[in-house]
């Protein structure tokens, strides 16, 4: 019987494959007969890189269980396949560690319910500065957790000053105690920018969620509706993903392994 590689390498090639032919046809289509040869040899251009990328792939994911001892399950086809799609198709070397990460929590027996099917979807609409990003608003809860160890991550609230103060300083690599005057004004303008987008991506994809609430404060004034941030349950689960596998009971986790390509 073959063995797992070589079944990957096939299932590798089969994808790769069906994804150039369609590619190549609209060359033909459009082009007519000329543009067959420069089809065929982008066919097989993009083939071989998508074959060696999903080689990594699984040999880099098969790395982060054996450093864990981990006893590997088979995982489920339709799972499998998307995240080495989608991985194979991801220029970032950074994300690429990130879809191993993924791959390796989806084979990891002591993980089996918590890598859900629709987290390959929800990955492949981040950008890299979203992962840091959301990486970061993560250890802040997690750090929030460990200081009260009866509080999920769930119940974590993130007010938006800090959610902010957390974009600029690992989006933007400034801190934004330290910028003032007409500078600190641009800095505020980039940051809400930026925060926003990636905040709508992370709540259009359930990962987090806005709370409100009504502060009564402790003066004669009126009421003030408040609102923070929290990580949904499933958000919890696909980021603890996304950081890789691991044991049953382990220490604290490690951040998302994204390297600057």
């Amino acid at each position: 019987m073959p063995d797992e590689a070589e079944v990957a390498g096939e299932i590798a090639k089969g994808i790769v494959q069906g994804a150039s032919q369609g590619f190549n046809d609209l060359l033909i289509n459009a082009f007519g007969p000329a543009a067959t040869e420069f089809g065929l040899m982008l066919q097989d251009e993009v083939r071989m890189m998508r074959l060696k990328r999903g080689v990594k792939l699984f040999a880099v994911a098969k790395e982060k269980l054996d450093k864990i001892g981990a006893r590997v399950r088979r995982v489920p086809e339709k799972l499998m396949l998307t995240i080495l799609s989608e991985a194979t198709l991801e220029d970032d070397e950074g994300l690429r560690q990130v879809w191993a990460n993924l791959l390796a929590s989806a084979a990891n027996s002591a993980e089996e319910s918590k890598v859900y099917p629709s987290f390959p979807t929800i990955l492949k609409e981040l950008t890299p500065w979203d992962v840091k990003f959301l990486d970061a608003l993560f250890s802040e809860a997690l750090e929030f957790r460990r200081q009260d160890q009866d509080r999920k991550v769930e119940k974590v609230m993130l007010h938006p000053k800090r959610v902010n103060d957390i974009y600029a300083q690992v989006c933007l690599g400034i801190r934004l105690a330290d910028v003032h005057g007409i500078r600190a004004l641009e800095v505020l303008e980039a940051t809400g920018r930026g925060r926003r987008l990636s905040m709508d991506t992370f709540e259009r994809n359930n990962i987090v969620m806005k709370i409100f609430e009504v502060i009564r404060p402790e003066l004669d004034n009126d009421p003030e509706l408040g609102m923070t941030y929290s990580f949904t349950g499933l958000g919890a689960c696909f980021v603890s993903a996304c950081r890789g596998p691991h044991a049953a009971n382990p220490p604290a986790r490690a951040n998302w392994a994204y390297h600057e390509p």
